[in-house]
């Protein structure tokens, strides 16, 4: 790694042609996309990136750290230890893979993270629970066969909560919603209050939170975990989810283009330790835009 100090204000991309006698223009421009360049600790992918006296510039020349770093910065590593590592999974990526999609996925990032840590002996990686494509936060992964087993089994007694921004105000300040669930031949979800074939119970509990005149932000508690379960819960009331047009959601292109639904808490019995452990992501800041 070479790590340099620029003495005057300048674009990055001169800066370290300068500082780096003799080094290519593409091979310069291949460190920039592999994310091997960072600015005071923070990875940088634009050549016309502003640079004074008193930053720090760094180049990770090693291709493995290099992709390691690239990886890590992708995933938004919230913790990790031997058994499980926490990612905060950005709106938009699959959890999984799909017959369309199985390199673009949170699961393939944790598998090639883990296997640039040890390459000689790439460690398995296994999925304990999933999050809507279009949703963001919070997922924990196992390292170990036996881990797994232990969340997945455990998983209903687990604490997770959501942030959501929705459409209107509630009338009621807190309330929970008790309906069956079950999945169309669309595979969309419906809402019954009473039993049918096939469908589940299901209880979702909201808190308002500070919110502006048109949308609420709601903090969601899961009793029950599921099938797009507070989707559902919150549109059967009349506040869908904004950006859910699958659920009657409204289009907030102009502001957030995703599905306003966050992961943001979980707190977990550790699978090797038996402590109770939790974990937190905090609120997007696009979700500002909304409020």
């Amino acid at each position: 790694m070479h790590v340099l100090k620029p003495t005057k204000e300048s674009r990055l991309f001169d800066f370290l042609l300068e500082a780096l006698h003799g080094i290519k223009r593409t091979k310069l421009k291949s460190y920039l996309r592999d994310n091997a360049i960072t600015v005071n600790g923070k990875t940088v992918t634009r050549f016309d990136t502003p640079i004074k006296p008193g930053d720090t510039v760094a180049l990770i020349t090693d291709r493995g750290e290099a992709v390691k770093y690239k990886l890590k910065s992708k995933l938004d590593i919230v913790f990790e230890d031997p058994s499980i590592i926490v990612i905060s999974k950005p709106s938009g990526l699959l959890t999984i893979a799909t017959e369309r999609e199985n390199e673009k996925t949170a699961y393939a990032y944790v598998h090639q993270y883990l296997k640039t840590k040890t390459p000689r002996n790439p460690k398995p990686v296994f999925i304990v629970h999933r999050l809507d494509q279009d949703a963001s936060g919070l997922i924990v992964f196992a390292k170990n066969a036996e881990s797994k087993i232990f969340l997945q089994e455990n998983w209903h007694e687990f604490e997770k909560h959501y942030f959501a921004v929705v459409d209107g105000i509630p009338k009621k300040k807190s309330d929970i919603i008790e309906s069956w669930l079950s999945e169309g031949p669309t595979l969309k979800m419906f809402s019954s209050p009473k039993e049918t074939f096939g469908s589940k119970f299901s209880i979702t509990e909201y808190e308002v939170q500070p919110s502006s005149k048109k949308n609420a932000l709601l903090l969601v508690k899961l009793q029950t975990g599921r099938k797009h379960q507070i989707r559902v819960h919150l549109a059967s009331i009349g506040h869908p989810i904004l950006g859910d047009e699958k659920y009657g959601g409204k289009d907030n292109e102009k502001k957030s283009k995703r599905l306003a639904l966050h992961s943001c808490y979980l707190r977990i019995q550790h699978p090797k330790t038996g402590d109770v452990v939790s974990f937190r992501s905090e609120l997007p800041p696009d979700f500002t835009q909304l409020l």
